[in-house]
């Protein structure tokens, strides 16, 4: 997805700092929030504006910090990005996350303060995995399971206190939560197999690295399959609709078979690009769902 819209932006350079932030996850990031806000019975529309908002840029800037921090990666591993390119300079990409940043934080401030810790959490998650000398996404499963709760647990924990505060520790709602920010963390283990050349050259030591391919693809498709069952089955006791059922079980049948294909041949790009509109799909799937049993 990142070589698609690196071409289409060409040498432009505005349009290289909007994909510099890698946008296209910042929606998926600010709809998971929304989703559990609509799920508890949250209506309210300025609120869903300021949610989305706020969890989209606090992403953007962490992408940008991610690829200052990679950059050195991912000269080999993606050399067609915008900061590899010189599209956009070192320091025009670090003005333009202290700006992302700084407007998130606002915006959480002056909406809600459970937002701005929500926000808050999320900076400090993301800085953490990125940046040195913490950088988590160099540990291994720690890495992956940081992934995991910066991009499921903490927008999705968000979401649920601003719509139900307080609220039972032992709800759907909860194991929800809990199960998909595990599912994600088993699945996004392929993430790091098209980068396997740029991350051995820079010393980051991730899952597949250290593990194989071949291991990391089984752990993958038996954790995410395991966790995935148990968080679709929350998910249903909330939202009680065959329609949850059939976009479950396609949504499974059709990752295990992207990921069966890299026992087969290293497809990695192509298999990481098909598994992530996958999930995009499921999770709008999961909002239609919501929205047509008028949550």
């Amino acid at each position: 997805m990142e070589e698609l819209f690196s071409k289409l932006a060409g040498k432009n350079f505005l349009l290289n700092l909007f994909i510099l932030g890698r946008p296209w996850n910042g929606v998926i990031i600010g709809l998971i929030a929304i989703l559990i806000y609509l799920v508890q019975g949250g209506k309210d529309f300025v609120s869903i504006c300021f949610i989305f908002l706020a969890f989209f840029l606090q992403y953007f800037g962490g992408a940008v910090v991610n690829d200052l921090s990679d950059f050195f990666a991912d000269s080999l591993n993606m050399p067609f990005r915008p900061l590899e390119q010189k599209v956009v300079t070192l320091n025009q990409a670090k003005l333009l996350a202290i700006f992302a940043y700084i407007f998130s934080f606002v915006l959480a401030l002056v909406f809600n303060f459970y937002l701005f810790l929500g926000i808050l959490a999320f900076f400090i998650f993301t800085i953490v995995y990125s940046v040195k000398p913490f950088r988590l996404v160099s540990k291994g499963f720690f890495g992956n399971l940081s992934l995991g709760v910066v991009s499921i647990f903490i927008p999705s924990f968000t979401g649920l206190i601003l719509a139900t505060f307080p609220f039972n520790i032992l709800s759907p709602i909860f194991g929800f939560i809990v199960f998909f920010t595990l599912f994600f963390s088993f699945f996004y283990l392929i993430k790091d197999f098209k980068d396997l050349q740029g991350d051995k050259a820079s010393n980051k030591i991730t899952f597949a690295l250290k593990h194989g391919v071949n291991f990391t693809v089984k752990l993958s498709m038996l954790g995410a399959s395991f966790f995935f069952f148990l968080a679709s089955y929350c998910f249903y006791l909330l939202v009680p609709s065959d329609l949850v059922i059939f976009s479950a079980i396609l949504f499974l049948i059709l990752f295990l078979y992207f990921e069966s294909i890299l026992l087969k041949k290293e497809d990695y790009v192509g298999v990481f690009f098909k598994t992530r509109i996958l999930f995009m799909f499921f999770l709008l799937s999961l909002f239609i769902i919501v929205i047509y049993v008028d949550f």
